[in-house]
């Protein structure tokens, strides 16, 4: 029975138009490489052996027989004739002494050429051939002379799926193949869904930005962001309900203790007295209520966030109070316990969008690990949103709400003028990240750029491919255009300049075979044609 087929097999490797993984693994391992004699192969098994080499990377999506069609002898070269050999001689000096042994000038057009040399370097072996290395006589004189054999597959470069493919507008032929199928490729200005369409000088292409997103960047996992999504949204519906009991709790608290206090103070107060007092708690009561009603169903995120952070905050003050103030009476693990609680807390309150916590995981954990010690169990009671303020806080009131006016508004001109070019819905975000921390000039400015790049490249969800944009990964190992294409990666639009040709020492039609396997090649299909 045969094996099954493999598209990127490591065992018996074939070469391909892609940018897997595996095929440039297998491209690191056989490129420039001539496979060595073993045995005795007929001139017909080595070209049978080269064709099916080739055929693997270039146009393995086309049947054969199109092939052979498209199949030309001409091979398209161009002679290396510098202008300014042209403009100082005509070429009757080649002409002066021939037949006779005379050479009236040394002049040629190859002492004009701006082509490259090889140095000396160059040309010696790292390590000497071993026996059997078919280029051991012919390697050096590959250097100096035009590669017309690489030119055999010169006319799949006119394909319009193979051009989207070296414009850099898709991870492989096949893909691009793809995109030509599905209307998302333009040949100047009219959409072309036949992938085998000849490209003519002078053709400009064009694909869908959004596919030329999707094939050259990195792929989505859905699995993992759709549990992301979901443990966010377990995460911030138990915080919402944490909360919503925390402000209840408060608000019961704050209603218990003006009622007690009115009816101790009933027998030695005149009755106008107790009945404003009775008053006053029926007044705080339907405060009290009113907070723990539905009001806070309807507080936005902004609010709730708010609500969040004075909270934490509130717990924050209090654990400060009680490591400064009563140390004798906590262990050495709760010490420790404290500070970390104290360390997270202050991080998340600096960095909350890049915290791994929330604000429920921190007080849950602070509240498991002290709620034996007495202190923080009173801290824990008295754990209210909006706390009532005494007469001595009212009479600091003005004062303190004139500083921190004061202290906003500076803090406001820092952020308009070190987020300057930036939309007020970053510039909240940026509110958010910075939280009561003063930054420097220069994180502002670093903080600016982050968002700034954010802005140009954000997170959505709706898209076919990862955000933010990144490209796909191993791309730079085939990040190169040919020189015959002029592309312009801001439009994704590209123009088919003119048909490849062969120079002296170079060949215009990328391909990772040697001379002597294309030369194979193009016997095979000479004598088959």
């Amino acid at each position: 029975m045969r094996k099954p087929y493999r598209f990127y097999s490591l065992s018996r490797p074939k070469l391909r138009q892609s940018w897997n993984k595996f095929n440039l693994y297998n491209l690191y391992r056989n490129v420039g490489r001539e496979p060595q004699i073993r045995g005795t192969p007929t001139f017909f098994q080595q070209k049978w052996a080269a064709k099916a080499k080739t055929r693997a990377y270039h146009g393995e999506h086309i049947p054969e027989k199109k092939w052979v069609r498209l199949f030309s002898r001409r091979l398209l070269s161009a002679v290396d004739l510098p202008p300014q050999y042209l403009a100082a001689h005509d070429g009757s000096e080649q002409a002066g002494g021939r037949g006779s042994g005379l050479t009236t000038s040394k002049v040629t057009a190859e002492s004009y050429s701006k082509v490259p040399k090889l140095s000396g370097q160059e040309k010696l072996r790292r390590r000497p051939a071993p026996f059997g290395d078919v280029n051991k006589m012919l390697s050096d004189q590959f250097t100096k002379m035009t590669p017309y054999m690489q030119m055999t597959f010169a006319p799949l470069e006119r394909r319009l799926d193979t051009a989207v493919f070296r414009a850099l507008f898709a991870s492989s032929v096949r893909q691009a193949r793809q995109f030509v199928i599905h209307g998302a490729v333009k040949v100047n200005g009219k959409k072309m869904v036949h992938p085998s369409y000849q490209l003519n000088p002078g053709d400009m292409f064009q694909v869908d930005i959004e596919k030329v997103m999707y094939g050259t960047g990195q792929q989505k996992v859905t699995q993992k962001d759709k549990r992301l999504g979901e443990n966010l949204e377990s995460r911030k519906k138990k915080s919402d309900a944490f909360y919503q009991t925390a402000i209840n709790k408060a608000a019961a608290n704050a209603s218990t203790d003006a009622t007690s206090a009115g009816t101790a103070g009933e027998g030695d107060k005149p009755e106008a007295e107790t009945a404003s007092a009775e008053e006053t708690s029926e007044e705080q009561q339907s405060e009290g209520a009113e907070a723990s009603g539905p009001g806070l169903e309807s507080l936005t995120p902004e609010e709730t966030w708010k609500l969040n952070n004075r909270a934490l905050k509130f717990l924050l003050k209090d654990v400060k109070k009680i490591l400064k103030n009563s140390t004798k009476d906590l262990s050495a693990k709760e010490k420790k316990q404290l500070r970390l609680f104290r360390a997270d807390a202050k991080r998340f309150l600096s960095h909350p969008e890049d915290s791994a916590l929330d604000i429920q995981e921190l007080i849950e954990e602070l509240q498991l690990q002290m709620k034996s010690h007495e202190l923080m169990r009173e801290s824990f009671e008295k754990l209210t949103i909006a706390p009532v303020p005494t007469d001595a806080a009212a009479e600091t009131a003005p004062a303190a709400e004139a500083e921190g006016q004061k202290s906003a508004h500076n803090r406001q001109r820092q952020i308009d003028k070190g987020l300057d070019g930036l939309t007020e819905e970053q510039k909240e975000k940026a509110v958010r990240i910075m939280g009561e921390s003063q930054l420097t000039r220069e994180e502002m400015n670093k903080l600016a750029r982050l968002l700034r790049y954010d802005e140009e490249n954000p997170v959505d969800d709706t898209k076919p491919y990862a955000t933010p944009w990144q490209p796909r990964p191993f791309m730079s190992a085939f990040a190169f255009i040919p020189r015959y294409l002029e592309v312009n990666p801001n439009i994704c639009a590209a123009v088919y300049l003119r048909h490849p040709v062969a120079r002296k020492g170079m060949a215009e039609v990328p391909t990772p075979f040697s001379y002597l396997t294309s030369q194979l090649t193009h016997n095979w299909y000479l004598e088959r044609g």
